[in-house]
């Protein structure tokens, strides 16, 4: 109980202190909400574990309604108890890659599983040149829910992700971009799942104030929260499953 209170204390404090270095939210500026399309995804993600419960991993995803293809690789190395470290690349449709190293720590209470997770990511030939660098926090809850067929349950994941780029200077805002997903996963059986979701992802700016040919203000400085509704579908193949020797050691994947 001592080691599992020191564990939140250290990530606690590890987010608020990063989030304090970024400076205030300047909320003295009015805040504006808008929407863009909505996107649809498809995903397909396959694990191949080992028996202490480290995996190597594989993920892919393309929208319908966008030119958006995203393909990742990665492993997580089973350090500990329930703390895991991983790798991954990730290469998208516009030829960019970015590298990624991560900390996470699975937890379980009852019926349900924790997970919290911090990460570095890289990115090469950004879009905009302050997204070069990224902190992702991430945290995320599951539970599995028996049907009447012993093969055959229900896992719900509901996560939440918040990204800083440190060096920005076009958001200018405490959390850069957050994205709030919730998932229902239908395992036929234990090694393969058909899942559907739904998220918002949204992106903090300041927009700077607008005006008319005459000079007369339209809008002035304000926050704007730009959100995206996300709906998708997802496969699900976990492949040497049954050599793991604790599977309560084994973290639940969001993302």
């Amino acid at each position: 109980m001592y080691c599992k209170k020191l564990q939140w204390i250290f990530f606690c404090s590890w987010l608020g202190s990063f989030i304090a270095f970024r400076g205030g939210a300047q909320s003295d500026l009015p805040l504006v909400r808008s929407w863009t399309s909505s996107t649809v995804l498809a995903l397909a993600n396959a694990e191949s574990y080992r028996p202490d419960g480290s995996f190597f991993y594989a993920q892919m995803q393309q929208a319908f309604n966008q030119p958006a293809f995203l393909a990742t690789a990665g492993y997580e190395q089973h350090l500990w108890r329930r703390w895991f470290a991983g790798l991954a690349l990730t290469y998208n449709a516009n030829n960019q890659l970015h590298y990624a190293i991560n900390l996470n720590h699975s937890g379980k209470f009852l019926h349900w599983q924790f997970l919290k997770q911090v990460s570095y990511t890289f990115q090469s030939q950004p879009k905009q040149q302050d997204e070069t660098h990224a902190v992702q926090f991430l945290a995320g809850i599951a539970r599995n829910f028996k049907l009447k067929s012993h093969q055959h349950f229900l896992r719900t994941v509901l996560s939440y992700q918040a990204i800083i780029f440190p060096s920005s200077s076009t958001y200018q805002r405490t959390i850069d971009q957050t994205r709030l997903q919730v998932e229902a996963a239908y395992f036929l059986k234990e090694h393969f799942s058909i899942g559907f979701f739904l998220a918002q992802s949204t992106r903090y700016y300041i927009a700077l104030a607008r005006y008319d040919a005459n000079g007369n203000l339209i809008a002035p400085d304000r926050r704007l929260n730009l959100n995206t509704a996300l709906v998708g579908a997802r496969l699900h193949l976990l492949l040497n499953l049954d050599q793991v020797v604790d599977k309560t050691h084994m973290r639940i994947l969001a993302y």
